[in-house]
């Protein structure tokens, strides 16, 4: 109560799932037609909400094995993903088949992108990879599965990134389309040290000769006749 905006409820131990509802519309904050709950991931809440187009997850940790498409029920609805600070990885398929996915926003406390984590994502149009993320797994983006196994196809998905960071090297490495934030270091000009002047004054060397040999004589022995 008197609380302009509602970021978070606390539910007793050994509570399951919760919803809400009936939230009102603010002039700055977008109205809600439902809000998910709250679920353990690796032994810490994740709070999560979807309000038909978008879903918006709130942990301090990983997010581990979650399938985002089972839990808001209808894949097809979602839109746009959020992920708000304190999230440190994404783990394997976490938001794989999510097909209609087009907005992604990933935060700045984020080190880790495992294996397939968007896999199949193929409306994705644009993401940035966190400078802060250490390792992009395999197949993370840009590729989808099927009978003949994976396959890349990043239809018009663009990676922003920042150079030499693990998104850079892995948009690099699978040639997915990209954009640096920040501007490629330009490399230092190799500096040639001038030859030495000789200081004004010294005598020169003198040059060096060397002596031309002695024509041999030969001497003949002639015999009187």
């Amino acid at each position: 109560k008197g609380q302009k905006y509602l970021i978070r409820i606390s539910a007793p131990s050994g509570t399951g799932s919760c919803k809400l509802s009936l939230m009102k519309k603010d002039s700055s904050y977008e109205n809600w037609k439902s809000a998910g709950g709250v679920f353990t991931s690796n032994g810490s809440p994740v709070y999560w909400a979807f309000d038909g187009r978008t879903v918006e997850l709130d942990c301090q940790g990983a997010l581990n094995n979650i399938m985002v498409g089972n839990l808001v029920g209808d894949s097809a609805k979602v839109r746009k993903l959020v992920i708000h600070e304190g999230c440190t990885a994404i783990t394997s398929f976490c938001f794989s088949d999510l097909q209609c996915l087009e907005e992604v926003s990933l935060p700045a406390s984020l080190t880790a992108i495992e294996e397939s984590a968007f896999l199949n994502c193929v409306s994705i149009s644009e993401i940035t990879i966190p400078k802060s993320v250490k390792s992009v797994g395999k197949y993370a983006f840009g590729y989808v599965y099927n009978s003949s196994g994976y396959e890349k196809k990043s239809g018009k998905m663009l990676i922003k990134c920042w150079y030499g960071t693990a998104g850079y090297n892995y948009v690099v490495k699978e040639g997915i389309p990209y954009k640096l934030i920040d501007k490629v270091p330009t490399p230092k000009p190799t500096i040639i040290p001038p030859s030495p002047v000789p200081t004004q004054g010294a005598a020169k060397p003198k040059p060096t000769v060397t002596p031309k040999p002695e024509p041999t004589q030969t001497v003949t022995d002639r015999k009187s006749t």
